[in-house]
Order: C-alpha cells, then sequence, then structure tokens
C-alpha cells in the first residue's frame, strides 16, 4: 500500500512531504510524487466551487484516489491513498491540521516554509498509522 501526504503553501511550494509504502508493485517514488503534484490544479479550480474545507476525492490514478483539504490559510492539504473510507480521510485532515495550527504558533516558525520539527514528523507518521493504516 502506498501512500503520499503534502502539505502545499502559497505558489505551490511544498512546505511538507510524508510517504508511506510497503507494497513493491507500488508505482516509483517519482511517478506518487508526480501524480499527487499534478492534482493541484484540480483542486486551485475545486477551490472556486466550494465553500467547505475538506474537498473530499479530487483525482484518481488507477486505484489510488487525492483527496484534498484546504485551510483557512490556503495551504492545501493532499493525500494520495488507495480507497479509504471518507470518515477516515477526513479524520485525518482535521488531526493534521490542528498539528499544523501548533507548528503555526511557534514564534520560531515562519509561515510558508518548509516545516523541519522532528516532532512534528513524528507525530505526522504516528497519525497516518493511528487514522489510516
Amino acid at each position: 500500500m502506498a501512500m503520499v501526504f503534502i502539505m502545499v503553501g502559497k505558489n505551490d511550494k511544498p512546505i511538507y512531504e510524508l510517504e508511506h509504502s510497503n507494497d513493491r508493485n507500488a508505482p516509483g517514488e517519482g511517478q506518487l510524487q508526480f501524480i499527487i503534484h499534478a492534482a493541484l490544479d484540480v483542486v486551485d479550480e475545486m477551490l472556486w466551487k466550494n465553500q467547505t474545507m475538506f474537498l473530499k476525492t479530487v483525482d484518481q490514478y488507477k486505484n489510488l484516489q487525492v483527496s484534498a483539504f484546504v485551510s483557512a490559510g490556503n495551504i492545501k492539504f493532499m493525500l494520495l491513498h488507495p480507497q479509504k473510507s471518507e470518515d477516515a480521510i477526513k479524520g485525518f485532515f482535521t488531526e493534521a491540521h490542528e498539528l499544523y495550527l501548533k507548528v503555526l504558533m511557534n514564534p520560531f516558525y515562519e509561515a510558508n516554509t518548509p516545516i523541519e520539527s522532528k516532532v512534528f514528523d513524528e507525530r505526522m507518521r504516528s497519525l497516518l498509522q493511528k487514522k489510516l493504516l
């Protein structure tokens, strides 16, 4: 099973990436990144049509889906995943957003810059395990 989670800031600049794969038949790392980044245009289009933060499934590639969530500060949370329940995906995004807000409250973090905190990374990996695996 292959999953990729990214957070994209202003000007489509990635600020955090997390990849989990335990499937030898999954597409290569570069291909997974390409699939999820290609869905950014779809997310931008859907922002004009939806008033909600959780955009659900925005794109699909073979048996993988791309789901998206957009924060009030226009940070795009995107997850490339196999078929999962919508409630589990929404719960994951909600908790990931809460973790991001805690990073934003740190006076030493500058918004829209890469998140390099090891604690944040550990908590995101734990969240992925808890909610989606």
